[in-house]
């Protein structure tokens, strides 16, 4: 039994899953020349920063992207995004579903999913009006962008901080705005930052 696959085959499966080429090569930062050269068979290996943008755009595995050895599919809660002081703005096309600011409780949230920030709470990383992505399948870690929501369910967009005993601030990086505390809101973490698939940054 076979266990590792060839480049070839990895964008080939890419391809299956509905990337274009153009998308494959603006993730892996390399030449529609280039990506024609794999599914050649002509190129054998990849760039760590191809493999990491491969990884991004489709949800599977670095290391499947790597080696082609082992599954491509991440382990539920392994999987974790930047923090915000390293996010990245992509421009790649985006197929989690989009939902309204404020419009649906935990349960009900899609396990990925898009939403337009309302405010600049998060500014200079995430601005109003960029499309941010989240996923709530995930574990937040410190340096997070988290999505919470208060007693009221009011949800609001900020950097994940834990304390001591489960308890949490949740901070804006801009100061007009207030940091919020898991005891005293009442806070519950609906979903982590994974990604910012749209942004305007004039």
């Amino acid at each position: 039994m076979r266990l590792m696959l060839t480049l070839k085959e990895r964008a080939e499966a890419a391809r299956a899953a509905g990337h274009s080429n153009t998308a494959l090569a603006k993730a892996a930062g390399v030449s529609l020349s280039a990506v024609s050269q794999w599914f050649s068979g002509d190129t054998v290996g990849l760039a760590g920063k191809s493999v990491a943008g491969l990884a991004a755009l489709t949800g599977w595995s670095a290391t499947w992207w790597a080696d082609g050895i082992g599954s491509r599919e991440l382990p539920t809660r392994q999987a974790h995004p930047v923090t915000l002081d390293s996010l990245t703005i992509s421009h790649e096309e985006d197929d989690s579903q989009r939902v309204i600011w404020g419009s649906m409780n935990k349960s009900a949230l899609p396990d990925v999913f898009r939403v337009e920030v309302p405010d600049d709470a998060m500014a200079d990383r995430v601005m109003k009006g960029h499309l941010v992505r989240f996923d709530k399948r995930i574990d937040p870690r410190p340096g997070d962008g988290v999505l919470v929501a208060d007693t009221s369910g009011a949800w609001y967009f900020r950097q994940y901080s834990p304390g001591a005993q489960g308890r949490f601030s949740a901070v804006a990086r801009n100061s007009a705005y207030q940091m919020l505390d898991s005891e005293r809101d009442g806070l519950e973490v609906l979903a982590v930052l994974v990604g910012v698939p749209e942004a305007r940054w004039g």
